[in-house]
Formats: structure tokens, sequence, C-alpha cells
């Protein structure tokens, strides 16, 4: 029997009902299914989500312990330097467990953390380096994070002292125009100090209410170690490449040398100053006498370099003759038109003299500039240029392996350094003036033992004609 039968009247064929109903029980069916997709989907999606929220979660956690390790990091080269290595890299952490703020351990974590230096390593531009810290979990996750670290350098101040040795004061209304640290206690006179930059002390500062802080003061700061001795081979070899690295030795007492340095600033292009750029030279004199080279008198020598002037003329007191000078040596000797000069100086000798004897200027082995042989021709072969602009090799650094004594007028911006005294002999000066503000000449000086003053025969020699 069929599902359907003809209507006899009609002619018309009747559906009893069942091909409606299981059309709807497909539809119900499909929508079911769609339904179900619908739902799987939207947990899929969930799951999805959190999965993602896991991870990102364990990532940042990694990431800030990987921070965390920068700073310590950082933390342990600021309080102390030698960790951090000359070439290469050093492992300040290797695989660590790591722990929270609480201090609990956080499982299956673990960082290393290592320093070095980067980009050029000479020092000659300062000193950089990288801190970089990796944290891994023990599954895939890993953080890596990279810090650059920079050695602040001593030029930054305008007054640093290890030691105050007990008596020095500032006073007389000085005026220190820059960063001033000590780890010695810093003393203000009653005569008053100004300090117009920022001041710390690892100890304190005794009367403050005599100084003038126009950015405060701190006590008990770190102290800020000096370098080691061992850093002055690293001078030496920037030095070297400028050919203003020199030998000298240790002979003479603590205010004596058997080398000298003088600045001296020339006037290349004749427009009536010496502060351009490519105005700046040494001249390095050498002796076997530190006496005759520091002018400090034995009893008999200084007579050639201690004088008096006449008619604008420098006449020694060895050189002396009654009848034509209208007095005695010894009588010039004991005037107070007195004047005398450092060994080798130009005015012994009424003008520039390479070897005189008792000592010689040492001869220049770079490549003389024709506008310093038209300046000076006299002396041109002898003066190291100490710009890039004349010496390209030029470093900034003035080497002496042994004791100098170094005056003049700089022109330039130098470090002196010696592996034993550094001497000032005579004043030193700039060729721009420092109150200017502009730094164009700066000088700093690194010596292995002691910066000292010389007790010697003169200072600033006048010509008293």
């Amino acid at each position: 029997m069929s599902d359907s039968t003809m209507d006899a009247m009609n002619g018309k064929r009747t559906d009893d009902g069942l091909g409606n109903r299981g059309i709807a029980l497909i539809t119900t069916l499909l929508i079911v299914l769609v339904a179900g997709a619908l739902v799987t989907g939207a947990v899929i999606l969930g799951s999805n989500h959190m999965i993602v929220d896991r991870y990102w979660s364990r990532q940042s956690n990694l990431v800030a312990l990987a921070d965390g390790g920068l700073e310590e990091g950082q933390a342990q080269l600021n309080g102390n330097r030698s960790l951090f290595p000359d070439t290469g890299y050093s492992a300040l952490e290797s695989g660590v467990t790591v722990t929270d703020g609480a201090g609990n351990v956080i499982p299956g974590v673990t960082r290393s953390t290592y320093v070095g230096p980067t980009g050029i390593v000479s020092g000659q531009y300062g000193v950089f380096g990288s801190l970089v810290s990796e944290v891994r979990d023990e599954g895939t996750g890993v953080a890596i994070r990279r810090q650059q670290v920079y050695q602040e350098s001593f030029a930054k101040f305008a007054y640093f002292t290890d030691n105050e040795g007990g008596s020095i004061y500032f006073a007389s209304n000085d005026h220190i125009w820059g960063p001033l640290h000590s780890n010695d206690q810093i003393k203000i006179h009653s005569s008053r100090a100004n300090f117009h930059d920022e001041v710390t002390t690892a100890e304190d500062v005794y009367q403050e209410q005599y100084g003038t802080f126009d950015k405060g003061y701190q006590e008990y700061t770190p102290v800020i170690p000096m370098p080691e001795t061992a850093d002055l081979l690293k001078l030496q070899v920037q030095a070297q490449a400028g050919n203003t690295a020199f030998t000298g030795n240790t002979n003479g007492g603590d205010g004596e040398a058997t080398t000298r340095i003088e600045f001296i600033a020339v006037d290349l292009n004749g427009d009536g100053d010496t502060t351009d750029e490519d105005e700046g030279f040494i001249r390095v004199y050498q002796s076997t006498d530190w006496n005759w080279v520091a002018a400090k008198s034995d009893g008999s020598w200084y007579t050639r370099q201690c004088g008096d002037y006449h008619s604008g003329v420098f006449v020694s007191a060895y050189n002396h003759v009654v009848a034509t000078h209208g007095h005695s040596g010894t009588t010039a000797l004991r005037a107070t038109s007195r004047v005398c000069f450092l060994g080798g100086d130009d005015r012994i000798w009424g003008g520039f003299v390479a070897s005189d004897g008792r000592g010689q200027w040492l001869t220049y082995p770079g490549t003389v500039s024709a506008a310093v042989q038209a300046a000076r021709p006299a002396d041109a072969n002898y003066l190291f240029p100490i710009s890039r602009t004349l010496n390209p090799d030029f470093k900034g650094v003035i080497y002496v392996a042994g004791k100098v004594l170094i005056s003049g007028q700089i022109r330039g911006r130098v470090t002196v350094a010696a592996t034993d005294n550094i001497v000032f002999g005579d004043d030193i000066t700039y060729a721009t003036d420092p109150g200017a503000g502009t730094c164009a000449d700066m000088a700093g000086y690194f010596a292995g033992e002691q910066v000292v003053i010389s007790n010697n025969l003169l200072n600033s020699p006048v010509d008293s004609s």
C-alpha cells in the first residue's frame, strides 16, 4: 500500500503526513548540529584565550625577572667596578634559582646575567658595556633583556679628592663651577665659598654655614674609588697612538724630575689669539740633572738659570760682569728683581736651543705642518700637536713612564698620566679663559704616586727690566 492515494472525484494525490514529519526531523537535527558546533567553538575559543592569558602572564613574569637581573647586575657593578672585564664578558650569575618579592624560590625558573664591554673598547671615547640577563623556565619559556652601561669619568668633576690632607679649606669666597666630590671631609673657612653645582662627600661638610650651595650637598655618600695604578697602562696605549708617550725615570725628590713637559699655545693663523682648535702643542725636555730641570738650588749650578734683566735681555748670574751690568751675579741673585727659569727654557739662552749641554728637547716624530714651520721656524720640529687637526691619532692622553714636571699654557683637552709623581714646576694656564664657561680647554692629571707643587726657585718669572 502506497503512502498516498488518488482522490477518485478530483483526480488529486493526497499525503498522509509522514513526509512533512521527516523534513522537520532533519531540520531539527541540523539545528542541533549547528548549535553544538557553536558551543564547541566557543569552548575552544575560551580555552585558547585562557592558554594565551596564561602564556602572556608567564612571559611577563619572566621578563620582569630578567629586568630584575639587570637591576641586580647594575648594583653589583656600582659597588665593585672590578667586576667589569677589560675584554670578553663575565658571568655575574649563571643558572641560579630566582626568588619572588617575599624571598620564595620560584619553581622551575633560572637566571643568568652577563656583563662585558661593547663597541670601541679602547676607552678613548669612554667605556661602554652591556648587561644581559637571561631567564628560562622548565618548559620553553625564555626572556632575554639587555641594558647598556657606561663608566663615568672623573672628568665630570670640577674638583675631586680622595684625601683633603686634614687642613685644606674652601675659603676667600671661592667659586666652584662644576660637580665636586671628596672621599674625605669638606671644610669651609669663615671667609666663605660658593658651590654652583652638586656637592657630595663620603664624610661630612665642616662649617657648612659658611658655604652657599646652589644645588645643595650630600653627606656620607658612597666612596668613589680612585683608579688603580694598573689603569695607567690603558692610557699608555692611547698616548702611543698619538706619539705622546714618553719614557722618563723616577730620579730626584718629590718636587723634582728629569723629564718636563711645557704646554705651548701658538697663533698659527695670525689672528691675534691662540684659541683655535689646532693651536695647542707640547714640548718635551729631558736631562740627567733633576735639579736643573726643576730649578732647585744645589748651591752653584742655578747661577746659569737665575739672574735678572738688562735692557730687556735676561742675563744669568753666571754671565754677569760688573763693568757691563752694574753689579755682580751674586747681587743679581739677591735682588728682588731676580728671576729663575726651568731647565731648557728659551729665555735662559735668549732663544730656542735644541740641546744646551744640560739637556735636550725631544723631536716630534710625526709630520710637521707647514703652518707650524711658518709660525715657529726655530722649534717647529720639537712641537708635538695635541689636536686631531694636526695629529689625527692623538687620543687626548700624554703619558710618562716615571716622573714628569709640567708648566705652560694649555690649548686643548688633555689627560696627563705618569707612573710616578706629576710635579707642577710653574704656573699652568689656559688659552681660553675658564670663566667664559665654554670649557674649551681642560686638563686632568693621573699620577701613580702624587701630584705635587715644586718648592723651587721660581714663581711666575717676570721681566723686571
